[in-house]
């Protein structure tokens, strides 16, 4: 279910207001189509191939051989964004108010709710992190073998890629790398699943390369679910995760200043291309609850008779189904 769907299920226009700031703030969370589920740790087969069943060409006549393949259980735990915001009576009825104060309220707090989710899905490591948070891709980059991610997927550009560095040579090369990555982890031609996340000098820097190699090199433009217009590359539409809250800071969730390992979003000069594919056999992101379960409204009157509050309770998770639905691209110099 994404957040699209939630809003035209809901006639409350608190919950409303919610989910539209959410996708607002966060293209991650418009553009997910989440499953639901209250679990508290979800289980699913994975089947890496290792051990699969064995179909043989056979003669008429020949007895029928035994299949049994084999799969290994992969689990994945919820976590919690929770947040309360309390408005005293006194700012409400004040008629010098800018704006509605709650709704104000509201769009602050799910600024930044949404740009920690953002942040968390591309760079929380859960043992080395945030512990309280899932894996991000970083984190699962991190760990490939609890993930089974193969090594082919972690590719090692070594690229400069700065304005005045960058030669019809590492032109082709980024390009030529991308390539051989979506095809991959799009399984050959899964594209509408499948997402490339990058800050604004990664893409700033392919869209140079573009141009130094003549070529539009697969960029074209589309629409989302909030009419806003959108880069994508062969298909596959290019995710800024933007920056960290408070804005003022211009710090950049996906960083200039990662490690030439890429294993670590500070202490180098280099950035990364994440790819993702969000499908049923890729990345499942997992949602406890729809929107009206998890937004809580306790009026002053059911309070303490001068403060409004409103309680958020969002469960979030993702679950690996298969080990080529995620790949990174790192070591790229672009500032």
């Amino acid at each position: 279910m994404t957040l699209t769907d939630m809003i035209q299920m809901s006639n409350v226009p608190l919950i409303q207001n919610v989910i539209y700031n959410l996708g607002m703030h966060s293209p991650l969370l418009s553009t997910m189509d989440f499953v639901l589920g209250k679990e508290i740790r979800k289980d699913i087969a994975r089947y890496d191939g290792v051990n699969a069943p064995t179909p043989a060409w056979v003669k008429i006549g020949d007895p029928v051989g035994e299949f049994n393949g084999k799969f290994e259980r992969a689990s994945a735990s919820m976590y919690h964004l929770r947040g309360k915001i309390t408005l005293d009576k006194v700012e409400i009825e004040n008629p010098q108010a800018i704006g509605d104060p709650v709704n104000t309220q509201i769009k602050m707090y799910l600024n930044a709710l949404s740009r920690t989710f953002n942040s968390t899905l591309i760079n929380n490591d859960n043992i080395s992190g945030n512990v309280d948070a899932f894996d991000g891709f970083r984190g699962r980059m991190n760990k490939r073998t609890d993930y089974l991610i193969p090594a082919e997927l972690r590719v090692d550009s070594a690229l400069d890629l700065r304005p005045t560095a960058v030669t019809a040579a590492s032109a082709a090369t980024i390009f030529r790398q991308l390539d051989e990555m979506i095809e991959i982890v799009t399984n050959s031609g899964d594209f509408g699943s499948c997402m490339l996340f990058m800050n604004d000098k990664v893409k700033a820097a392919l869209n140079q390369a573009a141009r130094v190699a003549g070529t539009g090199g697969g960029f074209t433009t589309t629409m989302d679910a909030q009419d806003r217009q959108v880069e994508t590359f062969r298909g596959l539409r290019i995710i800024n995760p933007g920056l960290n809250y408070p804005l003022r800071s211009m710090s950049r969730i996906m960083t200039n200043t990662e490690t030439a390992a890429g294993t670590l979003s500070v202490g180098g000069t280099f950035s990364s291309i994440f790819v993702a594919r969000f499908a049923e056999d890729g990345i499942v992101p997992w949602m406890r609850h729809s929107m009206d379960e998890a937004i809580v409204h306790i009026p002053k009157e059911a309070n303490d008779g001068y403060n409004d509050v409103i309680a958020l309770d969002i469960g979030l998770s993702m679950i690996n189904t298969s080990s080529t639905a995620l790949g990174q691209l790192f070591n790229l110099r672009v500032s």
